[in-house]
Formats: C-alpha cells, sequence, structure tokens
C-alpha cells in the first residue's frame, strides 16, 4: 500500500508508556507488546502515542463497524459518512 510512516494512538497509558520504554520482556502481555514492536518495524517511522478516551471517537466507531464488515473497506482520500461528525467533535477538542 505504500504507507511508511503510521501513528499508533490508544488510550491506554500504560500500554504506550510500556511500548516507548521497552521494558515489556516480563510483562503478562510481553508477548503481545513483543508481536507489536515487530509489526511496527515493517514501517520506516511508527510513532505510539498516548490520547484522552474523548478524543479516540472516530477509533471507536471504526471498531463498532469493523465488527460487522464482511470483507476488506477502503476509504482513498474521503471520509465515511458515520464518521463524519466525530472527526469535526475529535479535531475541536
Amino acid at each position: 500500500m505504500g504507507i511508511v510512516k503510521i501513528q499508533v494512538e490508544s488510550d491506554c497509558f500504560l500500554a504506550i508508556d510500556a511500548l516507548l520504554e521497552d521494558n515489556l520482556d516480563n510483562s503478562k502481555f510481553g508477548g503481545l507488546y513483543y508481536e507489536i514492536k515487530q509489526l511496527s518495524s515493517c514501517f520506516d517511522e511508527c510513532m505510539f502515542k498516548h490520547v484522552y478516551r474523548e478524543v479516540n471517537g472516530a477509533a471507536h466507531y471504526l471498531a463498532k463497524y469493523a465488527r460487522n464488515v464482511d470483507r476488506i473497506n477502503m476509504w482513498w482520500d474521503c471520509v465515511p459518512d458515520f464518521l463524519y461528525q466525530t472527526l469535526w467533535f475529535d479535531f475541536c477538542l
């Protein structure tokens, strides 16, 4: 797809902090964190960022939408109708 830079956002401060600090080996979720770090190495640049839950509305709606998707959907240079208001609200915060 040609994507070389990504930013991964989460409202879980502990998860983002663990990924940034690379202190994952002894944690209960060490395997999961190791897998995330392995996948992040596929990109030229991968940033992990903590965002507050109120600013994560678009990700929440996309996850809810994805639960009912039977095939891959892609939106190139456009915003799905169900996200317009949420993105506007996230932008205003």
